[in-house]
C-alpha cells in the first residue's frame, strides 16, 4: 500500500502474467483502490481442457485482474464463468489472443533440429526420434491437483513406459521427465542399468529447446506443456487417463481421439497398443496423422492454440485500444 501511495502511475495500467493466490488478490485490491487497470495473461493452455482447473473455478486468474488475455474460446468460457462467481470480478473481461507465437511456430526448424540432434549425439539426421514429454509430477506425495498422481502410480507408469515400451522398439527415444526435486538424494531414471542404449534421458532440459529433434511426440500433459507438443508435421500420441490428469469431459476426449493418436492408459494392455503405433513405418504414421488434420485444426482453434495469426500483435492492438479509449480504470 505504501508503494502505491509513493509511486506515480502515469499510464494507470499494470501488465502481469500467471498471478495466483493471496499475492494476486492483494495486487488486484490495491489496483482497484488506486484506479489502476490490471491486465493479466493466462499462464498457458490449461483452462477449457483440464478437469482439475474446473474444480478451482472460484479462484482462477481472471478473478484477480480487470482484463485477462487467454489462449482459446474454451478458456474464455471457463474464465467468464469464474468471473460471474464473485461480486468483485463480475465486471472483469476476458479477451482471446491465442497461444504465444513461439509455441505455435518452430523458427528455423531445420537448423534447430540439426543442433539439437548433435547435442544428443544423434549422428544420422534421418534417424527416427521419439520424444516422451511427461506432464506428471513427482511431488513427494503432495498432490498439486485433485487428480494429480501419487508416487506409486507415476513410478509404475514410468516403469512400464521405459521397460516394456521404449526398451523394445527400434527407434531412438529422448525421455523427458517433469523437472522436480523431491529429496536431497534423488537417483535419476538413467541409473536403471536394465534399459537399452536407444533411450536418452534429458534430465532437466527445457522441452521447448529440444522439441525440433522429434519425429514423434508422446505426452500425458493436459496443461501448458501440451501446447509445446503440437507441431504440424510431428505426430502426437496422447496418453489419456480418467484416474490421473483427466481431461475436462467426454466431448474433449472425443476431440482428442479424432485429432491425435490417443492411448487409454487405464486399460491393462495400453503399453501394447502404444508399441503398435510406435512401430508403424514413418510413411504409414504420417498418412494416418494427415487424415486427422481437419479434426486437429478444429481442436487447436477452439480449445488449444486459439485463432491463427500473431497473438502478440493481437494483444498489443487490444491494449492500444484500451489506452486510446480508456486511459484509466474507474471503480
Amino acid at each position: 500500500d505504501k508503494y502505491f501511495k509513493r509511486k506515480k502511475f502515469e499510464s494507470r495500467f499494470i501488465i502481469s502474467s500467471g498471478f495466483y493466490g493471496p499475492i494476486s488478490n492483494q495486487l488486484f485490491y490495491l489496483c482497484k483502490k488506486y484506479n489502476i487497470f490490471l491486465i493479466g495473461f493466462e499462464h498457458g493452455l490449461t483452462a477449457g481442457i483440464n478437469f482439475s482447473t474446473s474444480k478451482y473455478i472460484h479462484h482462477l486468474e481472471s478473478t484477480t485482474c480487470n482484463l485477462l488475455m487467454v489462449c482459446s474460446n474454451a478458456a474464455k468460457q471457463e474464465f467468464d464463468e469464474s468471473n460471474m462467481r464473485h461480486k468483485d470480478s463480475i465486471n472483469n473481461k476476458v479477451f482471446v489472443i491465442g497461444e504465444s507465437d513461439q509455441k505455435k511456430n518452430v523458427f528455423f526448424p531445420s537448423i534447430q533440429r540439426l543442433i539439437t540432434r548433435r547435442r544428443f549425439k544423434i549422428k544420422n539426421n534421418k534417424e527416427e526420434v521419439i520424444i516422451h514429454v511427461s506432464g506428471l509430477v513427482y511431488g513427494g506425495n503432495i498432490r498439486n491437483s485433485s487428480d494429480g498422481p501419487v508416487e506409486s502410480y507415476l513410478f509404475n507408469k514410468d516403469k512400464i513406459l521405459l521397460e516394456k515400451v521404449y526398451n523394445n522398439i527400434n527407434k531412438t527415444v529422448i525421455y523427458k521427465s517433469y523437472p522436480t526435486q523431491r529429496m536431497l538424494h534423488q537417483p535419476p531414471c538413467s541409473s536403471n542399468s536394465q534399459l537399452s542404449s536407444n533411450i536418452i534421458f534429458t534430465d532437466y532440459s527445457d522441452f521447448r529447446y529440444i522439441r525440433s529433434a522429434a519425429d514423434i511426440i508422446v505426452t500425458d500433459s493436459n496443461s501448458s506443456t501440451l501446447s509445446w507438443c503440437i507441431m504440424n508435421e510431428v505426430p502426437l500420441i496422447f496418453l489419456r487417463s480418467s484416474i490421473c490428469l483427466k481431461l475436462l469431459n467426454d466431448k474433449i476426449e472425443n476431440l482428442f481421439k479424432e485429432a491425435f493418436f490417443l492411448i487409454d492408459t487405464d486399460h491393462l494392455d495400453w503399453d501394447k497398443k502404444l508399441k503398435v503405433i510406435l512401430n508403424l513405418s514413418k510413411k504409414e504414421l504420417i498418412e494416418k496423422w494427415h487424415s486427422k488434420k481437419e479434426a486437429r485444426e478444429e481442436l487447436n482453434e477452439n480449445y488449444l492454440l486459439g485463432p491463427k495469426g500473431s497473438s502478440s500483435l493481437r494483444a498489443a492492438n487490444h491494449i492500444d485500444e484500451l489506452l486510446k479509449y480508456k486511459p484509466y480504470y474507474t471503480n
